[in-house]
C-alpha cells in the first residue's frame, strides 16, 4: 500500500469516526436501539442512575463495534464484532464474570476402555489402504 494510499485511508477513516462519534452524542437516536437491547437481553438496573451508566457503556462498546466493523470492511481485520449481552459491561466486569473460571476439582473420570500393551512394538509405518480404512488417491 503506498504512502498516498493510506494517508486516504486514514482520512476517511478519521472523517467516518466523526461523524460516528458526533451520532452517539444524539442519544435520542439511539433510544430505541437501547431499549429494544435491554428488552432483548432481559436487562434491568437498580435505578436510573445505573441506568445511565450502563446506557454510557453500552454506547461505547457500539462505537467500539462500530468502528472495528468499518476497519473489517477496509481489511485492516479479518473478523467482524457485534453487539452481545455483555455489551453494558466495562473489560473487568467481563472479567471477572466470565474470564476466571477454574475448573472443578471433584471430577472422577470415567475408566479407560484402552487396554493397550505397554511397551509394545510399534511398526515404522503403517499403510491404511491395506488395512481397508482409506482408498488410494485419485
Amino acid at each position: 500500500m503506498s504512502p498516498t494510499d493510506r494517508g486516504m485511508m486514514l482520512g476517511s477513516l478519521l472523517l467516518i469516526s466523526l461523524c460516528v462519534g458526533v451520532a452517539a452524542m444524539f442519544d435520542s437516536q439511539l433510544d430505541v436501539h437501547w431499549e429494544l437491547w435491554k428488552k432483548t437481553h432481559e436487562k434491568t438496573y437498580q435505578n436510573e442512575v445505573e441506568d445511565v451508566r450502563r446506557r454510557e457503556l453500552w454506547e461505547k462498546n457500539l462505537l467500539l463495534i462500530t468502528m472495528h466493523n468499518l476497519e473489517a470492511s477496509m481489511g485492516l481485520h479479518t473478523y467482524g464484532l457485534g453487539m452481545n449481552h455483555m455489551g453494558d459491561l466495562t473489560p473487568e466486569e467481563i472479567r471477572q464474570f466470565y474470564a476466571t473460571l477454574s475448573p472443578p476439582t471433584d471430577i472422577q473420570r470415567a475408566p479407560s476402555a484402552f487396554t493397550g500393551a505397554s511397551g509394545a512394538d510399534v511398526p515404522d509405518a503403517v499403510d491404511w489402504r491395506e488395512k481397508g480404512c482409506v482408498t488410494s488417491v485419485k
